[in-house]
This record gives C-alpha cells, sequence and structure tokens, in this order.
C-alpha cells in the first residue's frame, strides 16, 4: 500500500508533488491526478515528511495535512 500526503483548499484536494527542489501542492480532480502526486511507501515516512514540511517549508507549513492511503482516491 502506498500514502499520499494530501490537504484541503476551499474544498478541494492537493496531494504534495515535488518540484525544483522544494515542495508544492496539486489539485486532486479527477482520478488520474492521484497518479502525479508523490507515493510514500510506508506511512512513517510520510509523516516524517509532514513533520519536516510542517518545520522548514514556509508556505506550505501554513496547511494541515493528512496521511492517506492512495486507494482512497481511487
Amino acid at each position: 500500500m502506498s500514502f499520499i500526503i494530501e490537504t484541503t483548499i476551499d474544498g478541494v484536494t492537493h496531494g504534495v508533488i515535488p518540484k525544483d527542489g522544494k515542495f508544492q501542492l496539486r489539485p486532486l480532480i479527477k482520478t488520474c491526478d492521484v497518479d502525479r502526486v508523490m507515493h510514500l511507501p510506508q506511512l512513517s515516512l510520510a509523516r516524517n515528511l509532514v513533520s519536516w514540511i510542517n518545520e522548514n517549508d514556509k508556505e506550505l507549513s501554513n496547511f494541515e495535512f493528512n496521511v492517506s492511503p492512495t486507494a482512497k482516491f481511487g
């Protein structure tokens, strides 16, 4: 099972993607959008990454992130 890091902005779920040496958010509108975000193979790894984002990324630390199984999105 793999996991993604997600947050909701204005009712739209967004996933985390690595881009240009930092993390960005990508909206998950269609099922195929889930394939374009970062998948993490272990729950503990995903939780550690959320902690790192909250401590080190000034822009993204303003959002409340959840770690969810990829299967949740179809």
